[in-house]
């Protein structure tokens, strides 16, 4: 490791997708551990319980609702939305 540099974690598969202004993705269980990076566009995530967060350019975040009623998608604001999906 370098400079004390916290453990490899092996991805098992990324891809890249859009989605274009406007998309809804309703409540739904991702089947393994994800990250989604967005390098252009929005996005809006919701959860079972209604709170709702944003995610703009340079935004990372982890997908790991497995129980319960998991996570919504909703692409915001007017450009298309890029990202990198990384399957951990």
């Amino acid at each position: 490791m370098i400079g004390g540099a916290t453990e490899r974690l092996l991805a098992e598969r990324y891809f890249f997708e859009t989605s274009p202004p406007g998309y809804f993705v309703d409540l739904h269980n991702p089947p393994q551990r994800r990250y989604f990076v967005t390098p252009q566009g929005q996005v809006e995530v919701g959860n079972g319980a209604g709170e709702e967060r944003g995610f703009g350019v340079s935004g990372v975040m982890q997908a790991e609702a497995f129980t319960g009623k998991g996570y919504s998608l909703h692409m915001v604001g007017d450009e298309q939305r890029y990202s990198m999906v990384i399957r951990l």
